[in-house]
C-alpha cells in the first residue's frame, strides 16, 4: 500500500473524505486520519440515510441511520497495477464507521441521538453505532447491512422506498472498515428537500 508507513499497514481502513474514499491510517483523536498526499479527488455532499427495523431487545420499531455517497463519488484504488483515484458508477454505503469529525457528529445529532461510538462485543472494537430509541440496545451493523433483506440491503424495490435521505450539501469524512457499493434499489430511496 503506496503513501503508508510500515509501521501503520496494520491499522488500515476505508476513508472517506471531501477528497474521495481509500485507504488509511487509523486516528486517536479529531485530526483527520487522510494523509496530505491523499487529497486530490472530491465528494463535496453525502446522505444521511434513514430506516427502520424491530429492536432484537424490546421488539419495537426504531430508527436506524448511516452514510450513504452519491454516484460519481471517487475511491481512492491501491492494487497491485496502480494507485489511482477511480470515478465510482454507483452509489455506496459506508459502515462499521470508527472515525467521523464533529461536524459529520452534529449532523447525525441534528437527527439522532441514538448513533454514537460505543464499543461492540462481536467486533471487539468501537465503532459508531445505532441504538434502540426505546430501550437504548446497540444495534450491530452486521444486522444492518451485512444481511440481505435488512434495512439498508432490501431485497424487495418497495422496502427500499422506506429509506430516507437527507441530503447534506458539504463535504464528507469518515473512517471506516467497511463500504457497500450499489445498495439496493437507490433510485427507489426517497430523497427530502
Amino acid at each position: 500500500m503506496r503513501n503508508v508507513s510500515a509501521r501503520y499497514r496494520d491499522r488500515l481502513s476505508i476513508v472517506c473524505t471531501s477528497f474521495g474514499c481509500f485507504l488509511s491510517c487509523e486516528c486517536t483523536n479529531d485530526q483527520s486520519p487522510v494523509p496530505a498526499c491523499m487529497r486530490p479527488a472530491s465528494v463535496q455532499s453525502y446522505f444521511l440515510a434513514q430506516s427502520m427495523r424491530t429492536c432484537w431487545h424490546c421488539d419495537r420499531d426504531t430508527r436506524v441511520f448511516s452514510f450513504l455517497l452519491p454516484c460519481g463519488h471517487e475511491a481512492w484504488l491501491d492494487s497491485v497495477e496502480s494507485a489511482n483515484w477511480e470515478l465510482q458508477a454507483s452509489a455506496a454505503i459506508v459502515y462499521y464507521t470508527t472515525w467521523i469529525p464533529l461536524n459529520v457528529q452534529a449532523r447525525m445529532r441534528s437527527l439522532t441521538g441514538h448513533y454514537r461510538n460505543d464499543f461492540s462485543k462481536t467486533t471487539q472494537s468501537f465503532y459508531w453505532m445505532n441504538h434502540c430509541e426505546h430501550c437504548g440496545m446497540k444495534q450491530g451493523d452486521f444486522e444492518l447491512f451485512e444481511e440481505f433483506d435488512t434495512p439498508f440491503c432490501p431485497i424487495n424495490p418497495q422496502d427500499a422506498s422506506g429509506i430516507l435521505l437527507h441530503p447534506v450539501r458539504k463535504p464528507f469524512e469518515a473512517s471506516a472498515s467497511s463500504i457497500a457499493y450499489e445498495p439496493g434499489s437507490f433510485e427507489r430511496m426517497r430523497i427530502l428537500s
